[in-house]
Order: structure tokens, then sequence, then C-alpha cells
């Protein structure tokens, strides 16, 4: 009985005046801290189709609206698909304009877009408006050749 009361005493004794330290393990800290970073999402505007209000102007410069409409779309979903094959960003998506509020807002419009010729003024920013591409010009041509190549049918 004496053994069992002092070993109680000194059990209960030094739970109290000994200050566990907890133990930390590193793996558990890595994973509880991943699940609480976020990663960056991306908008993509469609692309300004940079089209005239006066059709005669777009009909000098060989520009069909319905078809540069098109185009702004398709470019800024070929954007989004790039930025999705990276695999680095969270929801990267089209949207029809700059009001809506993600942490990045990619924007553009198409200066040239002929068949062989496409040029495109890029612009992007974070969600605090600061510019860290500021109106950078894209440029591609294709030549008379791909399109003579059946595997590049439609």
């Amino acid at each position: 009985m004496i053994l069992r009361l002092f070993l109680t005493t000194v059990f209960l004794a030094s739970c109290a005046s000994t200050p566990s330290s907890p133990t930390v393990n590193i793996e558990n800290v890595k994973q509880n801290a991943s699940k609480l970073t976020r990663a960056i999402d991306v908008n993509v505007v469609e692309l300004d189709p940079n089209l005239s209000s006066d059709p005669a102007v777009n009909e000098q410069n060989g520009v069909w609206p319905e078809l540069r409409r098109a185009e702004s779309r398709l470019f800024a979903t070929n954007i989004k698909r790039s930025f999705d094959e990276l695999n680095r960003f969270g929801d990267v998506n089209v949207v029809p304009s700059s009001s809506m509020i993600t942490d990045i807002v990619i924007s553009g419009k198409i200066i040239t877009s002929n068949g062989e010729d496409l040029v495109l003024k890029i612009t992007a920013k974070d969600s605090s408006g600061s510019v860290f591409i500021r109106n950078k010009t894209y440029d591609h041509r294709t030549t008379e050749y791909f399109y003579r190549d059946l595997r590049n049918k439609g």
C-alpha cells in the first residue's frame, strides 16, 4: 500500500512539475503547410478583336468581324490551355471581362491576324493592379507550306 501511494505521488509530481515539450514531426508540418498554400488562379480575358466601328474600315483592312471575334475567343482559350499544361496554377478561366477578381489577369489585343501573320499584344497584372507584363508583342508567321501539308488539313 505504501509502495502504491509512493509511486502515485511520484507519478503525479513528475507530471505536474515537468513540462512536456511537444514532439514536432516535420513531415506533418509539411503536409499541413501544403494544404494551406493555394495555387494562383488566372483569368484570361477574351482578347480585344480590334475592330473598327465603321464596317467600311474593317472591309478596307481585310478584317471579317465575325472571324475576328471568334479568333479573340480562340486565342484566349489557347492561352488558357498553355497555362493548364504547365500544371502549376490553380483555376485558369477564360472570362469576358477583366472585372472578374482573381490573382492574375491576362488581357490582350489582336493587332494583326490575316491567316499568315498573327500579332498579339498581351498585358498581365496581379490582383493589386501591379502590371508585370505590359503590352508585350507576340508574333507568329505561318508559312505557305503549312497549308500544303495534308497533315495540317483542318
